[in-house]
């Protein structure tokens, strides 16, 4: 992250926490913690945390040391299907499903019917 990126970020705090101050000092002190931070995971962090603390965060916070482990496979495909099933919830909600057409079924049937295995020839 770079100067501006802190100086952004920390005028996002100052909009949502009022009683936040921003003096050259304190710009100095975030970036130096979060230089190595990209831009986009400090502003996620930080969307995280304005949406359920009262209070301005601390540059742990913006950080989140928590999210920078890497991720075994079983919590990304865990995460993966979360997502899976909001999309799904999603498409129920959104989605105006409407009964399958009389031909379709037809064609459906008939091709299904040719897969079928006959009794007798097993």
């Amino acid at each position: 992250m770079n100067n501006e990126e802190t100086s952004s970020l920390l005028a996002v705090i100052k909009t949502a926490f009022p009683e936040f101050e921003i003096t050259q000092e304190v710009i100095q002190l975030w970036h130096l913690f979060l230089q190595e931070i990209p831009y986009a995971r400090a502003q996620l962090n930080l969307r995280d945390h304005i949406a359920i603390s009262r209070f301005a965060p601390r540059i742990a916070d913006v950080i989140r040391e928590d999210r920078l482990q890497p991720q075994s496979v079983y919590d990304i495909q865990r995460l993966e299907n979360q997502m899976d099933m909001l999309e799904l919830e999603e498409y129920h909600l959104t989605e105006n499903a409407k009964p399958m057409p009389d031909y379709v079924r037809e064609q459906l049937q008939a091709t299904f019917s040719k897969l079928k295995v006959n009794p007798d020839e097993s």
